[in-house]
C-alpha cells in the first residue's frame, strides 16, 4: 500500500491540534503544572504548520512557505521551552530562542522568494528541527522528575525524528554528487511524514502521562504540607516520622523528638493582629531552618505547636539543638511596620529510646516536657515531663482545638 503524504500531513495536523483542543484545563492547570501552556500551544502551532505544507496539490502563495516554516520551528521553540520548565529546575535561557526566531525567518525568506531554492529551504527546516528535537532529548535525559520509562520513549522518538531530518539535509547537500541518487525524493518524505505522524501521537500520549504524574505529586505535596509555613503538616510528618522510626529501630541509633510552642503566641495576635501572626509563624520557621539540617524534619502541629525531628541525635546533641534553636529565635526579633517584636519559644524534648520506643509515646513525652518548660517560665528546653503527665498520651486530631499557653 502506498503512503499518500498529503493524508499523513493531514493527520499528523490533526492529532496535533486535537491534543491542544483535548486539554481545555490547562490553562487552569498551569500553575500545577508549569509549562503545559506553552506544550499545549506548540502542538496547536505544530497541527496549523501541517496544514499549511505544501504537499495538497494546491495553489498556494509563496509567502504561505515562509508563514508554514515559520510556525514548525515556533511550535519546536514552545515544545522545548515547555519541556524545559515543566521538568527542570531554574528559569530557561530566553535569548537563543528570540535570536532563532529571528534569524530563521530570514534564511526562509531570502530562499523562498528572494532567491527561491528548495534545498537551501529544506536545509535549514531540517537543521533547526533537528536541533530543537535534540535540545528535547537533553531535557528528557537530564529529568528525574517524572517516570524514567515515559521520557525515555519520548526521548527515543525524538532523536529518530532528527536523526530522519539529518539523514534528509545530508541527501540534500550530496543530490550533485550521488549519481544514481539513492533514495527518492517522494520515498523520503513519506517515510519522515509517517515518523511525524508517530511522533506527535507518542508525543501527546506521554505528555498527558507525565501532567498526570505532576499533578499527583503536586495533590501528595499539598496533602502533606502546611500552606502557610510551608513545612510539614501533622500527616507529612507522621509518615516521615514512622520511617525514622522504623529505620532506628533496626540501627538501633538514637533520634530526638521536639516539641516548640512559641510563647504567649496568642497575645502576639491580640496586639498586633492576625497579618503580624502569620508573619511570625512564618518568621520563626525560617529561624529554624537555619539551625537544623537537612535531614531533620520540621512540621506544624497546629496554631502556633511545631514538632520537630532530629535523626541520628544522641541526647546530649538533640539537647545542643533545641538550646541553640532557643537562642537563636530569642536573639532574632522580628520586624512588622514600625515594630519590633520579641519572640521566645519553649521547647520539650523526648529521646528515643530512653523516653519510649513509639512515636506517640515521644510525642506525649515531648508534650510533657513542654510544659514543664512553660511552667518553668517559658523561653527554657526541657527533656524532663512532669510527673502527673501520663507518657502514653497519642497524637491528638487535626480536629481538636490547639491550646494556646
Amino acid at each position: 500500500m502506498m503512503l499518500h503524504v498529503p493524508t499523513l500531513a493531514i493527520v499528523a495536523g490533526c492529532i496535533s491540534i486535537g491534543f491542544a483542543l483535548c486539554l481545555p484545563l490547562s490553562w487552569r492547570l498551569a500553575k500545577a503544572v508549569p509549562g503545559l501552556r506553552c506544550l499545549t500551544l506548540g502542538m496547536a502551532i505544530a497541527g496549523l504548520s501541517l496544514f499549511l505544507l505544501p504537499v495538497y496539490d494546491l495553489p498556494l502563495p509563496r509567502f504561505m512557505l515562509l508563514v508554514a516554516s515559520i510556525l514548525m520551528i515556533l511550535s519546536g521553540v514552545l515544545s522545548w521551552y515547555g519541556l524545559r520548565v515543566m521538568l527542570l529546575p531554574g528559569r530557561p535561557p530566553v535569548l537563543p530562542l528570540i535570536l532563532l526566531m529571528i534569524i530563521h525567518p530570514l534564511l526562509i525568506l531570502y530562499f523562498s522568494v528572494l532567491s527561491p531554492l528548495v534545498a537551501g529551504r529544506l536545509v535549514v527546516n531540517s537543521l533547526v528541527l533537528a536541533g530543537l528535537a535534540l535540545a528535547i532529548v537533553v531535557v528528557l535525559v537530564r529529568s528525574r522528575e517524572s517516570s524514567p520509562a515515559v521520557q525515555w520513549v519520548m526521548a527515543g522518538v525524538q532523536t529518530v525524528h532528527a536523526v530522519l531530518l539529518l539523514g534528509r539535509m545530508g541527501l540534500m547537500l550530496l543530490e550533485d554528487t550521488l549519481q544514481p541518487y539513492p533514495v527518492p525524493y517522494v520515498l523520503i518524505d513519506r517515510i519522515l511524514f509517517l515518523e511525524v505522524v508517530l511522533l506527535l501521537f507518542i508525543t501527546a500520549l506521554c505528555t498527558v502521562i507525565l501532567v498526570a504524574e505532576r499533578l499527583q505529586k503536586e495533590l501528595t505535596y499539598q496533602a502533606r504540607t502546611d500552606p502557610l509555613t510551608g513545612t510539614l503538616n501533622r500527616r507529612g510528618y507522621q509518615e516521615l516520622a514512622e520511617r525514622e522510626l522504623l529505620k532506628a529501630s533496626r540501627s538501633g541509633r538514637p533520634f530526638a523528638v521536639l516539641v516548640a510552642d512559641i510563647d504567649h503566641f496568642k497575645r502576639l495576635n491580640d496586639t498586633y493582629g492576625h497579618a503580624a501572626g502569620d508573619m511570625v509563624l512564618q518568621y520563626f520557621c525560617a529561624l529554624l531552618n537555619r539551625v537544623l539540617r537537612q535531614t531533620d524534619i520540621l512540621a506544624r502541629l497546629g496554631g502556633e505547636e511545631f514538632v520537630i525531628m532530629l535523626p541520628e541525635t544522641p541526647p546530649l546533641e538533640a539537647m545542643d539543638v533545641a538550646e541553640r534553636l532557643r537562642r537563636t529565635v530569642q536573639d532574632t526579633p522580628m520586624t512588622f511596620q514600625e515594630f519590633m517584636i520579641p519572640i521566645t519559644v519553649s521547647i520539650g524534648v523526648a529521646h528515643f529510646p530512653d523516653a519510649s520506643d513509639s512515636l506517640d509515646g515521644l510525642q506525649a513525652f515531648a508534650d510533657s516536657a513542654l510544659y514543664r518548660a512553660k511552667k518553668s517560665g517559658r523561653n527554657s528546653v526541657s527533656d524532663q515531663p512532669l510527673a502527673s503527665e501520663p507518657h502514653s498520651t497519642p497524637l491528638p486530631r487535626d480536629d481538636q482545638p490547639a491550646v494556646f499557653l
